[in-house]
């Protein structure tokens, strides 16, 4: 795996449920909870980044100019 982004410190949250009837309200305080940190943090992981539900989540995903230079590329 090649990483352009590292930080002192990384956090994930995972969510877990057996009944298919809390899907939205789960993922609602999935995303919820997520967007809390989002002012004093600086990047994400690809490897566990929803891209289909935040395509703006790749460029997050790597270090300055690394997404315009892929985007240049492709």
């Amino acid at each position: 795996m090649a990483d352009s982004m590292a930080g002192p410190l990384y956090i994930g949250c995972y969510s877990v449920w057996d009944d298919d009837a809390d899907d939205e309200a789960n993922e609602r305080w999935q995303h919820e909870t997520l967007k809390s940190p989002e002012p004093i943090t600086y990047g994400q992981y690809m490897g566990e980044t929803d891209l289909l539900s935040s395509p703006p989540r790749a460029a997050k995903s790597l270090g300055p100019g690394v997404w315009q230079r892929l985007e240049a590329i492709r």
